[in-house]
């Protein structure tokens, strides 16, 4: 399993994951990728535009695990959920590109 996120080096870390993959032949279907939005960026446009940004970066078509992590500000997870945000994430479950979510 390779954990990223985009937050690790303002997107260095992506970047270094997508070229390393891409560089060393390894087949998407032999590695697990994790990756994570900080909590400040919780509204749905925020998390598409995320989603569509890793895997482009990573050079893949699909994440393994795909982490929102806690609110920064006064917005909690729960109001992010109900807000829509669960529901435009579970439609990139739906459409293959993230096989889990997780909020923490």
């Amino acid at each position: 399993m390779i954990d990223t996120a985009m937050a690790y080096g303002n997107g260095v870390s992506e970047n270094f994951l997508g070229k390393a993959l891409r560089e060393n032949g390894v087949k998407r279907s032999e590695v697990v990728i994790s990756t994570k939005i900080p909590g400040q960026f919780l509204n749905p446009d925020d998390i598409f535009r995320s989603v569509d940004k890793s895997l482009r970066i990573m050079g893949s078509t699909t994440l393994t695990y795909f982490w929102c992590t806690g609110p920064r500000t006064g917005t909690t997870a729960l109001h992010a959920v109900t807000r829509g945000l669960w529901g435009g994430l579970l439609s990139w479950v739906r459409l293959g590109f993230l096989v889990s979510v997780a909020f923490r």
